[in-house]
């Protein structure tokens, strides 16, 4: 037996003495988790907000995070606390941030164990209607919600990995941003908006705003029932692009290195959509001045208006089949 075989041998028998001593410990205290390691158990509390806050800081802790109307004009905050101890959670505002923190204060030695967390680990902000007229939120690995009857002035969500979604109203302007999270903008009505994502996916529907931007690096995008009084831009690495029923009163540019993009029955004063190995197709709301080029893809367009607006189409390697709708 040469030594690489012994080692491999010896490395089993300790997996398999492993094993058994946690079939053992497991068996002996009932399949409960909670007796391999420290319990930590969060119970709801309600933390009344009185001073004046612009923006809202929940990097220090974690949780999912809600952002709902304070119908009785309440501003509060309701978030989980350790009643065991050790775990202390702040709610307090300092330079017109609002800040909700979790420390750990236990000692080292408690941290280092396995810890199971129970009960109300998430973050409910209650806004009432003054406090509404401008959002600044931020995030590192929260999912954050802010939900519809919400009205802000301008809004900027940020979350390092955790997904975005956003049904309330940004009047002036609306920006959310995530590194590998998924941004959702659904049943709103914003001035203009720029999404941002540089892994996660873009989903931006049933959407009225002025300009509009998505940008990310490989994500997909699927923008529906969207209607813009500006221009639409969506630009990616990698990721397919679904565009339906998207209207806009200005220009539609779509880009992309490779990832195919569909049309279904869009319109809008004119269409520019450059690939590099994607194919294009889909329906357009009406005639346009088409015309498109491709290294070594077949074309095919419907006859062109040259009243209609310019329907421009580049790709290197990728068909393209455009129709009416």
């Amino acid at each position: 037996m040469n030594r690489t075989m012994k080692w491999i041998y010896a490395a089993l028998v300790c997996i398999l003495i492993g094993a058994g001593l946690m079939i053992s410990v497991g068996s002996m205290n009932g399949w409960d988790p909670a007796r391999f390691g420290n319990s930590v158990h969060l119970t709801a509390q309600r933390f009344p907000v009185e001073e004046d806050f612009g923006a809202i800081d929940l990097r220090g802790c974690g949780g999912d995070v809600t952002l709902l109307p304070a119908e009785d004009g309440v501003c509060r905050v309701v978030t989980g606390v350790s009643e065991d101890g050790g775990i202390e959670t702040k709610v307090e505002v300092r330079d017109g941030v609002l800040y909700v923190t979790r420390e750990d204060t236990r000692p080292w030695y408690a941290r280092m164990a396995f810890n199971f967390w129970t009960g109300e680990d998430d973050v409910t902000i209650f806004l009432p209607e003054e406090r509404l007229g401008e959002l600044e939120l931020r995030s590192a690995s929260s999912q954050i919600a802010v939900r519809s009857g919400l009205v802000f002035g301008r809004a900027t969500v940020e979350s390092t990995s955790g997904d975005i979604r956003f049904q309330a109203e940004a009047t002036e302007s609306l920006r959310l941003k995530t590194s590998s999270g998924a941004i959702v903008l659904e049943y709103s009505a914003c001035g203009d908006v720029a999404l941002e994502s540089s892994s996660g996916d873009i989903r931006a529907r049933y959407l009225r705003c002025g300009d509009f931007a998505a940008r990310s690096t490989s994500g997909s995008q699927l923008l529906e029932d969207l209607s813009a009084a500006g221009s639409v831009t969506a630009v990616s690495t990698s990721g397919e692009k679904t565009l339906r029923r998207v209207t806009a009163k200005g220009a539609l540019e779509i880009e992309s290195s490779s990832g195919d993009v569909t049309l279904d029955g869009i319109d809008a004063a004119s269409v520019a959509i450059r690939t590099s190995s994607g194919e294009v197709k889909g329906t357009v709301a009406r005639r346009m001045d088409f015309s498109a080029s491709s290294s070594s893809g077949d074309i095919r367009l419907p006859e062109s208006d040259p009243k209609g607006g310019a329907f421009r189409v580049t790709t290197s390697s990728g068909d393209v089949t455009i129709r009416l709708a």
